[in-house]
């Protein structure tokens, strides 16, 4: 076939370019829009995760903290317990013979010993063998009285 119109190849051609290069910017463009879009969703996601996880550490952290102050309460208790014991045997290792005790009460390292004495020298052998184990300091007699023939006592001593 012949052609009779004069040649425009270099027209078409760079129309054809213009429209491929115009085809690839569109594609580019709209390639960017939706990177962009999962960007601002993954950002967004991030940002939750963030807040998720510092939440978390604050939960981990009150937690373990609770925990410590539990451990460290729980170690307490065992101390006082032990402290209680050693000075409820000491107390009763003291007793001497013809001396009764009515009431004891142990708070902190104090010894609150309420009993009934025969005679005035067992009272006195009950506080010399209080000396002699844990109770370091009777510093106060609340109470003795002689009534029905016997001593009515009160003793609080410390032993710290």
């Amino acid at each position: 076939m012949i052609n009779l119109l004069p040649k425009k190849e270099g027209c078409y051609f760079k129309l054809q370019m213009l429209l491929i290069l115009s085809a690839v910017m569109i594609f580019l463009f709209l390639w960017r829009l939706t990177l962009d879009r999962k960007i601002n969703v993954l950002t967004k996601n991030l940002v939750y995760l963030q807040k998720e996880l510092k939440e978390i550490d604050l939960d981990v952290d009150k937690s373990f903290k609770k925990q410590r102050k539990m451990t460290k309460d729980i170690n307490d208790l065992k101390k006082k317990k032990l402290d209680f014991v050693r000075m409820f045997q000491g107390t009763l290792r003291s007793v001497s013979n013809g001396v009764y005790l009515t009431q004891l009460s142990i708070r902190d390292h104090e010894v609150k010993i309420t009993g009934k004495s025969r005679s005035i020298y067992s009272l006195r052998e009950f506080v010399e063998n209080l000396f002699k184990t844990e109770c370091k300091d009777v510093s106060v007699i609340e109470k003795i009285e002689r009534k029905d023939g016997e001593y009515n006592f009160m003793l609080l001593c410390k032993t710290a």
